[in-house]
């Protein structure tokens, strides 16, 4: 590897379970032990800067799972704009981690009509890794988890649904649609863990998802990361080329004799050929000037005659009905909906999914709770609760292959027509 490509090369920061190093290339630049993130901001603000690390222009980060939140989002019909999906995300990160959105920092495949993955990584971190960029002279380029960069690097074929990323200390489960993942989960991986209990873990996983039971565990993706480090990205090829082409000798200087005479032919060519097009140009110009001053003197003299309009044509049933059904779903204030079952939902309670539907204008959504009589409270207050009408239970069961045993159900609530929300509001 040449001096100017190492000189040049991105920045790796990569921050394990109890330790970072700071890579370029193939080099270790700088390393460190911590214990928590103030430990961790504290090493980077010390850590020294030597002349090699300011030749590098961007810098990336990739974050052990046991720092990283990873979720699911399956975003409900109706959500209007990307604000409201990651108020979804946020949200969910509350219930599912009982921690503050406000201090992590959301990553995703924002989409409004497929699942997909949120990483939360904290904003602490992403804070002391900007602040290491501005004391080096880079741009923070990217920040994302090990897992996700070692499947982007490791991508398992099509054809497979299943992947887990082995980290020390740490097993990533992760359900993959056309490469998509759309649901992850991080286990913690007992030391001195068998290849066969690892395998066990993932398929005790799939099973209790329920999705595609246990027929994929033999085709499972497996990148093991225990003893080896996540790859830095490839540079690109151009800045390559365009340093070879650099150290050629002189650089600058004219070409030969032989070789300048062709050169000035092709030039004169050109010259002739610019200014032969340059006053066809001109000569078309005039010519569409003209026809546009006759064409205006034509309209003026002529009479003006108004189109005749078509009678109009009374609606039909099914178009009323189809109008009417688009005024609902513009009527209905989602936002305000979500918030009073945000509001409305205690802690005890952890919901799994809300499915609005205008056409009705009622929510279904599926939830969790510790007990039956939290469920039947929650139901009941519900009830009770503006914008909502009416609660029902459609059903529920026992989660028994969790050991929490949870009460997993599902519910219905009855919103009132738009005219009726006015009134009562």
């Amino acid at each position: 590897m040449s001096p100017w490509r190492r000189k040049n090369a991105a920045l790796d920061l990569q921050v394990g379970a109890r330790d970072w190093q700071l890579c370029q290339a193939d080099r270790v630049l700088a390393a460190a032990s911590f214990g928590s993130l103030d430990e961790l901001a504290a090493s980077l603000a010390s850590a020294p800067v030597d002349p090699s690390m300011q030749g590098a222009r961007r810098m990336t980060v990739a974050v052990h799972a046991q720092w990283v939140r990873s979720f699911s989002i399956d975003p409900p019909s109706g959500l209007r704009g990307l604000a409201e999906l990651r108020l979804l995300a946020t949200t969910r990160m509350e219930h599912l981690f009982g921690v503050d959105s406000q201090a992590w920092t959301l990553h995703g495949r924002w989409s409004p009509s497929r699942p997909f993955v949120v990483t939360a990584v904290p904003e602490a971190l992403v804070q002391a890794a900007r602040a290491l960029c501005d004391r080096i002279g880079c741009r923070l380029a990217e920040v994302t988890a090990c897992w996700i960069r070692a499947l982007a690097q490791q991508p398992p074929p099509l054809e497979t649904q299943w992947a887990a990323i082995l980290q020390p200390g740490v097993l990533t489960v992760v359900l993959l649609r056309e490469r998509q993942p759309v649901f992850a989960r991080a286990m913690r991986v007992v030391p001195g863990a068998t290849d066969a209990q690892l395998r066990a873990m993932a398929e005790r996983e799939q099973v209790r998802l329920g999705i595609l039971g246990g027929k994929q565990v033999s085709g499972l993706h497996w990148i093991d990361l225990r003893q080896q480090a996540v790859a830095v990205p490839a540079r690109s090829p151009a800045l390559g080329r365009a340093h070879d082409a650099a150290r050629r000798p002189r650089p600058f200087a004219l070409p030969a004799p032989h070789h300048a005479w062709p050169m000035l032919a092709a030039g004169a060519g050109l010259a002739v050929s610019a200014w032969f097009g340059a006053t066809q140009l001109a000569a078309l110009a005039d010519e569409h000037s003209a026809l546009v001053q006759r064409v205006a003197q034509a309209a003026v003299a002529a009479p003006k005659a108004e189109p005749a309009r078509p009678p109009p044509r009374p609606l039909s049933l099914r178009e009323v009905d189809a109008l009417n059904a688009v005024a609902r779903r513009l009527n209905t204030p989602w936002p305000d909906i979500f918030a009073a079952l945000e509001r409305t939902t205690p802690a005890d309670i952890a919901l799994l999914g809300v499915e609005p539907d205008a056409r009705q204008t009622r929510l279904r959504g599926s939830g969790q709770a510790k007990d039956p009589q939290a469920m039947v409270g929650y139901i009941e207050r519900l009830s009770s609760q503006w914008p909502f009408v009416q609660a029902r239970l459609v059903r529920h069961e026992l989660d028994e292959k969790d050991g929490a045993r949870p009460l997993k159900f599902q519910f219905e609530v009855s919103m009132p027509e738009p005219t009726e929300r006015e009134a009562a509001r």
